[in-house]
């Protein structure tokens, strides 16, 4: 895997000029690096931070979407009141746009614990001040983080899920789905493009963008128990038409919870406004109060407390 701090042969403003260019950022790195099937996690990393703001922005100018969002959170909480989770993680959550509407329709009672990351830090911090506008303060823990490297512990959330963030994965859908798998307690609900749903053109589409596919084979190989796989209405797309995957895991949900090293289950301090893990001697940065908790943005400080 490569680092995310950098796609080899290409710079960040390189990439702002095709972004500005209306290219898509993520097909442009496809081409340039010779990359058929896969979106280099770097290259997605750097497209997310380029477009951050932008779904905030269009939430502000176009009504119609707005309110068709605001249709999908009540979709979602309809479907996640059912499980009564007191604890939930958003895997992927970009902006919050999903999270805010989502945690507006759940009961009172339900939703007590939420987090949520996303790999882009700009993303995760226009998406936490979205968040509390939009929700009246409602408290969520916002870190930047890896799909395949999540720095929570195991079975840690009553329900994870995901909107749309495996989406440009393809070839990491195994390595994914086993960590979501891992942080979940009872609920691993996905929210993402019906590649075996859907139809040729569609699927053809998927294809080209190096969308995930597979993901219910993968939790059925797995001896998962899957209670859910069909196609999501509630968000009309034909050319990405959109699923719902329920994976149901239903162990005992952890108490007292803690991030963790995203190389291995250490808890992480808190010491000078960062976070430390004293066996691996590694610091992780905490930006504007969030936490920057991905294997390459580790700091080896292992004096650390001493300072």
């Amino acid at each position: 895997m490569s680092e995310i701090s950098d796609v080899p042969q290409l710079s960040h403003a390189e990439l702002r000029k095709v972004y500005e260019a209306n290219q898509n950022v993520l097909r442009f790195c496809k081409d340039k690096l010779g990359s058929k099937a896969t979106n280099e996690q770097a290259a997605i990393m750097h497209s997310y931070e380029l477009q951050a703001g932008s779904y905030l922005k269009r939430m502000q100018l176009d009504l119609d979407y707005r309110q068709k969002k605001q249709d999908f959170g009540r979709t979602l909480a309809n479907l996640f009141s059912a499980y009564r989770p007191a604890s939930i993680l958003e895997a992927g959550v970009g902006e919050a746009t999903t999270l805010a509407e989502v945690v507006k329709n759940l009961p009172e009672d339900q939703g007590q614990s939420l987090y949520a990351f996303d790999l882009s830090w700009s993303r995760i911090m226009m998406g936490s001040r979205h968040f509390e506008g939009e929700t009246g303060g409602k408290k969520c823990h916002f870190f930047v983080g890896e799909l395949e490297h999540i720095a929570l512990p195991d079975s840690a959330f009553d329900l994870v899920f995901t909107s749309h963030a495996i989406e440009p994965n393809h070839g990491r859908e195994r390595e994914i789905l086993q960590e979501l798998y891992r942080v979940t307690a009872g609920q691993l609900i996905l929210i993402e493009p019906a590649y075996e749903l859907a139809d040729d053109a569609a699927r053809e589409r998927m294809d080209y963008h190096g969308y995930c596919r597979g993901l219910s084979e993968i939790a059925l190989a797995n001896d998962w128990k899957v209670t859910r796989h069909e196609i999501l209405e509630g968000w009309e797309d034909p050319a990405n038409p959109t699923m719902v995957l329920v994976i149901e895991k239903n162990s005992p949900a952890r108490e007292g919870l803690r991030f963790v090293s995203p190389f291995g289950t250490g808890e992480l301090v808190s010491h000078g406004g960062h976070l430390f893990n004293a066996e691996e001697g590694l610091v992780f940065p905490v930006l504007g109060g969030i936490p920057y908790l991905t294997r390459s943005s580790a700091i080896l400080a292992s004096h650390f407390l001493e300072s």
